[in-house]
């Protein structure tokens, strides 16, 4: 049985700039307030059920206050606000979640069915809304699966609940919410006397966040917080080896019964320290020296701060929570099963099933002449050791070219990726491809507002 940590009183809130007042379409449907909406999820491969749990009123609104519904298409669920009187859609927002990876698997297939408690934050309304949450079907279409009418007049809204003893630091400065990527790096498995070795890993960890592109180039955009719910134990969950931790937000390894998959699974306790700070964006950093990590689009990334491959964790891995992108490589164990259905082109922006190859999403980045697919020595590819795979990979004729290589997304044959090589296809590399860049930078535009 796990371990619980007793609730005590948050020590350090974090307190904006000067206020700045949101554009007048905002302005004109939404508070400057976020609206936390906490719910179960419930099901297995067929079931999909959703509960609400409770509404919180909390604090800035840290999201975007421009190009409110968005247009990524990307993600398995979407949440759309609609006017309640007029119908107008006011804000949309794509995500993944813990539960629709779960559906995926063995035991979901199975009819096994597990409950996951799940946020959603948005805009708080001036008047009623109509809140529907849609869930692609097999072919990846969207369609409604759950209602819920939110009137701010009549409805009760709890305030940020208590999240324990937390320290909040500003790693870098960029400036207001409104127009910044609010970035929190979350501090897991770190004790009170560990405070040393956490300032140490917060600025590794930011030196190398920002020493690769683009977050190098768009630096300028960020801002970046240090969050530090104490733990009374250093680590996490090791369930494999019977090794339980009582840590601020209970991360664990073996998540969907993969070994180094590594997710938090107390998502209210960690929705309580979120609370207290402007939120964009989450990364968890544990303080653990294994390989481990896991990233779930627009939840959170979480990845092992003292794992040789550190750096890796956390840009691989944060590419997927932030940028929604997919996994290039195909031959590493998953617990998925037809994580993309046959004949259905994926979602994620850096993955592709060919289906038309004249329309491929990234089109605009294939020099003329390149064959579509692109050959490049799969074959012998898969026959070479780690080493030898890095290099191959490394050849001149591959270098600088973008097309659609075989073998992505858990598939070797069927799926295809943008380049030879990329921070989501091998370790052999920390930069991300000139799509998955492009990806990554789009988001940066859609949370600042700034056409750069």
């Amino acid at each position: 049985m796990r371990r619980l940590l007793l609730p005590i009183i948050l020590l350090s809130v974090f307190f904006p700039a000067a206020a700045e007042e949101p554009p007048e379409n905002f302005a004109r449907s939404f508070l400057d307030r976020t609206l936390r909406i906490d719910y179960y999820h419930t099901g297995d491969r067929e079931t999909d059920i959703i509960t609400l749990d409770r509404l919180y009123r909390e604090g800035i609104w840290a999201g975007p206050v421009q190009g409110l519904v968005e247009d990524f298409n990307n993600g398995q669920y979407y949440a759309r606000v609609f006017d309640f009187e007029s119908g107008e859609e006011l804000f949309s927002k794509g995500f993944n979640s813990y539960f629709y990876e779960y559906r995926t698997t063995n035991p979901a297939i199975n009819g096994v069915k597990q409950v996951y408690h799940e946020t959603l934050r948005i805009p708080f309304p001036r008047h009623k809304i109509r809140l529907v949450l849609e869930s692609r079907d097999r072919k990846l279409n969207l369609v409604p699966v759950w209602t819920l009418e939110i009137d701010p007049d009549k409805d009760y809204f709890d305030s940020a609940p208590a999240a324990g003893t937390v320290h909040i630091t500003n790693l870098l400065r960029g400036g207001h919410p409104h127009n910044q990527v609010d970035l929190v790096l979350l501090a897991e498995g770190y004790r009170p006397e560990d405070s040393r070795k956490l300032e140490r890993d917060f600025s590794r960890a930011r030196d190398v966040l920002f020493s690769h592109e683009p977050y190098r180039s768009q630096k300028k955009h960020f801002n970046l917080y240090g969050v530090f719910p104490h733990s009374r134990d250093s680590g996490c969950d090791e369930p494999r080896k019977n090794v339980y931790r009582a840590t601020a937000v209970e991360t664990s390894f073996n998540a969907l019964n993969l070994p180094r998959y590594l997710l938090v699974e107390n998502n209210r306790r960690l929705q309580n320290v979120l609370s207290r700070v402007p939120c964009d964006a989450v990364m968890i950093m544990v303080n653990h020296d294994r390989y481990g990590g896991g990233g779930i689009y627009n939840q959170y990334c979480v990845f092992t701060a003292d794992s040789k491959a550190a750096g890796y964790l956390m840009l691989h891995e944060f590419g997927h929570s932030f940028a929604g992108l997919g996994d290039e490589y195909y031959s590493s164990q998953v617990s998925y099963n037809d994580f993309v259905p046959p004949g259905v082109e994926p979602v994620e922006p850096n993955v592709t099933a060919l289906l038309s190859p004249e329309k491929i999403k990234w089109k605009d980045l294939i020099s003329p002449g390149t064959p579509i697919p692109t050959p490049w020595d799969k074959e012998i590819f898969d026959k070479l050791s780690g080493r030898e795979k890095a290099a191959h990979l490394q050849k001149k004729m591959f270098q600088g070219v973008i097309g659609a290589f075989e073998g992505a997304m858990y598939a070797s044959e069927g799926m295809y990726r943008p380049a030879i090589d990329c921070i989501m296809f091998s370790r052999n590399t920390l930069d991300y491809c000139p799509v998955c860049r492009s990806a990554v930078e789009r988001m940066i535009r859609h949370y600042t507002g700034n056409p750069e």
